[in-house]
């Protein structure tokens, strides 16, 4: 027969009451765990309930974010598709229209058609490149997005970065500094004489992970490369 017993909680000091053969009881008053070794011995362990929620809370987070990740994953693959679909059917359509104009002002130079379609095929290739630059900048803005929730900066260049030549070198690192760069690294080229020592300190080139710049996105901490004129 299970005897019904007292014991004061270690941590809160509580009265709890427990029966014989029980293992374990919780304090229903501070949450921490009594662990009974028998009647009159026993250890303790204080449950955390608040970090318990907490990591719980942030695994529900990042399962969340995921999810999300995945979704504008998807969502970008399907638009991807779906412009290369419409490019390939506005290219067919160009070339078709390119093709009957050079027929049609072969036959009769003269022709009004042919003027027609020649400016139908021009506002088709207006249209081309300017669907292309506004599909690229979508691409980039999603991209920095994603990145964005992953907590990677990215960074664009702007048009100061390009124009480094004969610029003092450390202005043109204050530059990179600005926008987001952590690795810059700072090149002396030591290829000056007397004659050309007024260029001192002068930019040469700037690169970034080994390459020229380009409009790409960057990440903080991509490698920047200046060389500067020095002696």
């Amino acid at each position: 027969m299970k005897t019904l017993l007292e014991l004061k909680c270690p941590s809160c000091g509580a009265q709890l009451d427990y029966e014989t053969g029980m293992e374990y009881i919780f304090c229903k008053y501070c949450g921490t765990k009594i662990l009974i070794n028998d009647e009159n011995t026993y250890t303790y362990k204080t449950v955390d309930y608040a970090e318990i929620e907490k990591a719980k809370n942030e695994s529900k987070r990042i399962s969340i974010q995921e999810d999300i990740i995945k979704r504008e994953y998807e969502k970008e693959e399907k638009e991807t598709k779906r412009y290369n679909k419409n490019s390939l059917i506005f290219a067919g359509m160009l070339a078709v229209f390119v093709i009957a104009t050079i027929i049609s002002l072969s036959n009769n130079s003269d022709s009004p058609a042919g003027v027609i379609m020649m400016l139908v095929a021009m506002y088709f290739v207006i249209f081309l490149v300017s669907r292309g630059e506004n599909h690229k900048e979508k691409e980039k803005l999603r991209y920095k997005n994603r990145m964005k929730t992953q907590g990677i900066n990215i960074i664009e260049l702007n048009h100061e970065c390009f124009d480094y030549e004969n610029k003092d070198f450390n202005l043109v690192k204050t530059t990179y500094e600005a926008l987001g760069f952590r690795n810059i690294r700072c090149v002396p080229m030591r290829d000056l004489n007397f004659f050309s020592g007024f260029l001192s300190g002068r930019v040469e080139s700037v690169t970034i992970n080994g390459k020229s710049l380009s409009d790409e996105l960057y990440q903080e901490d991509d490698m920047v490369v200046i060389k500067y004129h020095s002696r």
